[in-house]
């Protein structure tokens, strides 16, 4: 799996696009349902201060209409205690107003007021962002008292939901970080692998006739696990090896028209020659005249009769080179032997191993890969 995080994977192009756009929307929709959910908590809070007016309306409206300023402090530090009130400014008709705590100012910037009524310069209260409530005061007979403002704050919401919002922040990115780790693991074996095999399948793609001598004749060109699904990876990999035996059975046809039509002509034998070199002299000798040639890493041993005797001859080289300076005449029976069809004592096709068995002082037998078998079948004819 690491070589398919390389930056040019299709997987990692496709995570980026994908997560991104994901992690995108998760983004919104997380600070959708932090703001809802503030605004949620905000709304509780308003309900609280309304009951917390309920409360201490009979008080402090008994206080306002005796005017007892020490009275209504008192209340009013009472209204303070609890968690959620921040501040509070009273408003009478004929008197100053009197605040206390954390309200808005007629700028409407924060500012602090203690229970002596001085404003606090103090303290740092900028990031304080204060909302406060108006309730009118009246008496039982409904005259008119003044105003009552009670606040709260945004810090107050906060440290309400702050538990939530963690909860929230720690989902989304479980969330994330799983849908990362899925994506990554089905890409993987239902993308990366299958791509993976059939890249490989691509470059091993050999038509050549240079085969191993334990190839399978149908042996798929890719593993066989990607042609169980029905997707476009399968259909590919299958249209591969529909290719691939179309071409090696044109092939064959090919090949096989040339060793007829070197049956045909007679004369090819006699006039194509292959030029050897012992004791440092050059000889030539005709083609009809080699047995097989096997080639041993980079140097190859040829076969062949002269003068009613068997020799050998051990020169560097390779198959490819013979097989291009003579063309439809050797014939490649696996990755390290040619032979000459014409120089077969036997041959055992019918079943494994497949072997052939060439003219020559020791009669040397040489494995067939499946590849070569029919159409080694089809060349040879037992001699009678």
């Amino acid at each position: 799996m690491p070589d398919l995080l390389e930056t040019n994977s299709i997987i990692v192009r496709l995570l980026k696009r994908s997560f991104s756009l994901y992690l995108l929307v998760a983004v919104i929709v997380t600070l959708t349902h932090l703001i809802i959910e503030y605004n949620h908590v905000q709304s509780q809070i308003t309900e609280e201060i309304k009951k917390i007016h309920e409360t201490f309306n009979p008080i402090l409206s008994e206080a306002l209409w005796g005017l007892n300023e020490e009275h209504i402090r008192l209340v009013m530090s009472s209204m303070l205690k609890t968690s959620i009130v921040t501040g509070v400014r009273v408003v009478e008709e004929e008197s100053p107003e009197i605040v206390m705590g954390i309200v808005l100012s007629e700028n409407d910037i924060p500012i602090e007021v203690n229970e002596s009524g001085e404003v606090d310069n103090k303290k740092s209260i900028l990031s304080e962002k204060p909302f406060g409530i108006d309730f009118l005061m009246r008496t039982q007979r409904g005259k008119y008292l003044g105003n009552l403002t009670i606040y709260s704050s945004s810090s107050v919401v906060i440290n309400r939901i702050k538990h939530s919002f963690t909860l929230i922040l720690i989902n989304a990115v479980i969330k994330s970080l799983a849908l990362w780790g899925i994506f990554l693991v089905f890409s993987y074996f239902l993308v990366g692998r299958p791509l993976k095999q059939l890249n490989l399948a691509v470059e091993n793609f050999n038509l050549d006739v240079d085969d191993t001598e334990d190839d399978d004749e149908e042996e798929p060109s890719h593993d066989a696990e990607i042609l169980k699904t029905k997707d476009e990876i399968s259909t590919l990999a299958g249209n591969l090896d529909k290719l691939r035996s179309a071409l090696l059975e044109k092939m064959d046809i090919i090949e096989k028209q040339n060793f007829a039509l070197l049956s045909y002509t007679g004369k090819i034998d006699t006039e194509l020659t292959f030029t050897i070199e012992e004791n440092k002299r050059k000889q030539m000798i005709t083609l009809n005249q080699i047995s097989h040639i096997v080639i041993e890493e980079h140097y190859f041993n040829l076969y062949y009769i002269q003068n009613s005797q068997w020799r050998s001859w051990t020169s560097y080289g390779n198959l490819k080179d013979i097989e291009e300076q003579y063309p439809g005449f050797f014939f490649r029976v696996n990755r390290s032997s040619l032979i000459n069809p014409n120089m077969i004592e036997s041959a055992s096709l019918g079943k494994e191993p497949f072997m052939v068995e060439m003219k020559g002082n020791n009669n040397e037998k040489l494995s067939i890969s499946r590849s070569k078998r029919k159409l080694l079948a089809q060349l040879y004819i037992p001699q009678k």
